[in-house]
């Protein structure tokens, strides 16, 4: 197993540089010169965030600048980690490679991992595999949440470069595939998904969905206390609506930020609180 702190450690102005302001194919590049870094990596990486350590396959770009390269994000995936309580169960919605899902699991909480990209649910899959721990803890789930039933186009990058989208967000998502689509307020009601404790959105710009589907949860008494979500200013404009709209929708739910925003580049890393008025 290779450690990620003896990759970074060597070049962090250099990487954090590559990472915020040079386009995809000339980070590549500088990425191969500086770390040799090659796809797929022959070893996992092991990723620690507060005191709790998972191994992770990285195979593309997108496993690389999530587990490899996702120093900015660190704060708000300790502040989730150490929201867990052992049996909690935790909602990771657009679980991607499932580095949430694997490092709570680990913490003792019951996951649900949902993402519907075929690439990450494989990528999920082989990763929990590497942490056999978890194995009885996870359930991934191929679906997209969102407001009604239905189908919709999710469009992804067979190269693994680029996030993907039920929205075309960057021109690079050039496959499409059709895939299921439920508000998360049906799973629950037929019991196929526990009400969580918290949970975790990172939906590339399908944010107001989302939340919608989820309005019956998060009116409940069954309500989690704690939202963590990635709100993604420049996306979301192509599902008709705006950071501002998104977190208003939020604060009508009765949730209030926990603390200050990170940002990085156009997306904010929100963690949100429910406080009972009553």
């Amino acid at each position: 197993m290779v450690r990620i702190e003896n990759i970074i450690g060597r070049f962090p102005k250099i990487t954090r540089a590559v990472d915020s302001f040079l386009p995809e194919g000339i980070k590549t590049q500088l990425r191969r010169h500086l770390l040799h870094e090659s796809f797929p990596m022959s070893d996992p990486f092991i990723r620690e965030v507060s005191g709790i350590s998972a191994n992770f396959w990285v195979r593309n770009p997108s496993d690389f600048y999530r587990i490899v390269r996702d120093g900015f994000e660190d704060g708000f995936a300790k502040e989730l980690i150490d929201c867990i309580n052992p049996g909690n169960i935790f909602l990771d919605i657009g679980s991607a490679q499932g580095l949430y899902s694997i490092l709570v699991a680990k913490a003792g909480a019951q996951v649900y991992s949902i993402d519907p990209d075929p690439l990450s649910n494989q990528s999920i899959k082989d990763n929990i595999v590497l942490n056999p721990d978890v194995v009885d803890s996870i359930r991934v789930i191929r679906i997209a949440l969102g407001e009604t039933c239905g189908t919709m186009k999710l469009n992804f990058d067979n190269n693994g470069t680029y996030a993907p989208s039920l929205r075309r967000t960057v021109r690079a998502l050039t496959n499409s595939t059709d895939v299921d689509v439920m508000p998360l307020d049906k799973l629950i009601e037929e019991g196929k998904i526990k009400p969580p404790h918290v949970i975790k959105i990172d939906v590339e710009g399908a944010e107001g969905l989302v939340l919608k589907g989820m309005e019956g949860l998060l009116r409940s008494n069954q309500r989690p206390q704690h939202l963590f979500i990635e709100i993604h200013e420049q996306f979301l404009p192509q599902f008709g609506t705006s950071a501002a709209q998104v977190e208003q929708q939020i604060q009508n739910l009765g949730y209030v930020p926990f603390d200050g925003v990170v940002r990085h580049r156009e997306k904010q890393l929100c963690h949100y609180v429910y406080i009972d008025k009553k």
